[in-house]
């Protein structure tokens, strides 16, 4: 997938530059959103710099600089006599300002709040009060909130992580967070931004470009219903049925979106035909914009989407119901694909399909002859009441990190606000 072109060069090469002790490879929560973070916006062509006390390669396109001075348990800092403190974190200022020279943004995470390394939490401060640069302090905790850590809050140095440094911008994960730390910190909640972690779809699921491609372009996370009927496009199939089914659930759901990922079958002469009557079909009902045929779909640069075996199984994982409408069947794989991926099913009542569904509840099976209006109805309740279907809707449409990013994290960076184009 190419680079997103939502900004100019100029305010793309501002750059920012993202700070913590660690960064991937190395496991942890905070990692992860680092390099969520930094993946996306170096996809933004915006430049990234990760600089961290240990790590690798975070992301493509993405800079890093490793300073052992920032580590957790870099040794020279352990026991270190108070009267060598000040030095010490001086001289590693230095060292952040040559790594942060020229970028716009300093994204912070953990280390103005947390206690694992208070010579760096110094020196990023020293360095945030220079004035020079937006200074987001990105807060997931802090030790005042774990009754595990016995630390005081007004002795030196433990006071460089429970007062808020002058002219910062601090931003917490959940409206929780936003309460501790404003009663912590001593701000008003306003002044602090709410930023949920989210997840990389594409990384945590691990698509296929073209599945990846597909998300951003028909905005799949966007959407209230994602329907999936992976068949190819033969009369058998009966996908007329399917169509009309979704027109009538556009009642219910009016941004869903129904994927035919198969291709017209080229062992049935009559597929041909077929295909242009269902496409006409679509025209009549309006459904353009509701019905994508993956088989004749390009991508935005021009080339056919190849719906291989690899896209086609992410293409399933995003979807919220399959959809198999088919009036005879050999036996209907798609059931048990489904069932690997707990979706709840909509089929035809036909022998073969009944016989694999066996006792199942996930799933709602239809008369050939039943009214779509009837059973699109009979959808809206099932899935009123499937919890499985509402906690994937509600983590796919809130926590994509890549609505995240754009609705949060480009405007409190001053990149535009987050609409490309």
């Amino acid at each position: 997938m190419g680079k997103e072109t939502g900004f100019g060069a100029e305010e793309r090469e501002k750059g920012v530059a993202i700070v913590h002790y660690s960064a991937p490879p190395v496991v942890g929560g905070v990692e992860t959103i680092l390099r969520n973070q930094a993946a996306f916006l170096a996809d933004f062509g915006v430049r990234v710099r990760v600089i961290a006390g240990t790590g690798g390669e975070v992301a493509p396109g993405v800079e890093t600089v490793y300073i052992p001075e920032l580590s957790s348990n870099y040794p020279r800092y352990r026991d270190l006599p108070r009267e060598g403190f000040t030095g010490e974190a001086q001289r590693l200022q230095e060292k952040l300002k040559e790594a942060t020279a020229g970028f716009h943004s300093l994204i912070i995470h953990n280390m103005l709040t947390m206690p694992f390394n208070l010579v760096a939490t110094a020196a990023l401060r020293m360095l945030a009060e220079e004035g020079s640069r937006r200074v987001i302090a990105w807060c997931h905790d802090s030790p005042y909130f774990d009754p595990a850590y016995r630390i005081p809050r007004d002795e030196f140095p433990f006071t460089l992580i429970s007062t808020p440094v002058p002219g910062a911008r601090y931003v917490t994960i959940t409206e929780y967070r936003r309460s501790e730390f404003a009663r912590l910190l001593g701000l008003p909640e306003e002044e602090i931004e709410v930023v949920r972690n989210g997840i990389d779809l594409s990384h945590f699921l691990s698509l296929a470009p073209q599945a990846a491609a597909l998300i951003e372009e028909f905005s799949l996370y966007e959407r209230d219903l994602n329907v999936i009927s992976p068949v190819r496009i033969t009369p058998r199939k009966n996908l007329e049925m399917a169509i009309r089914i979704c027109h009538a659930l556009l009642y219910y759901y009016p941004g869903l979106l129904l994927i035919v990922t198969g291709y017209v079958d080229p062992h049935n002469t009559e597929a041909g035909a077929y295909f242009r009557r269902l496409k006409r079909l679509v025209e009549e009902l309006r459904m353009a914009e509701h019905v994508l045929f993956l088989g004749e779909h390009r991508m935005v640069d021009g080339t056919p989407t190849v719906a291989d075996w690899k896209a086609t199984r992410d293409i399933y994982s995003l979807a919220d119901v399959l959809l198999l409408t088919s009036y005879a069947e050999g036996f209907g794989l798609p059931l048990l694909e489904a069932g690997l991926l707990r979706m709840p099913i909509v089929c035809s009542d036909i022998p073969t399909l009944r016989e694999i569904l066996g006792t199942t509840r996930n799933a709602i099976v239809v008369g050939l002859e039943e009214d779509p209006r009837a059973v699109a109805g009979r959808i809206h309740e099932f899935l009123s009441t499937h919890a499985t279907f509402q906690h994937f809707k509600h983590v796919f449409r809130e926590y994509h990190w890549k609505a995240i990013g754009k609705s949060k994290l480009l405007p409190l960076l001053g990149l535009g606000d987050g609409s490309p184009g």
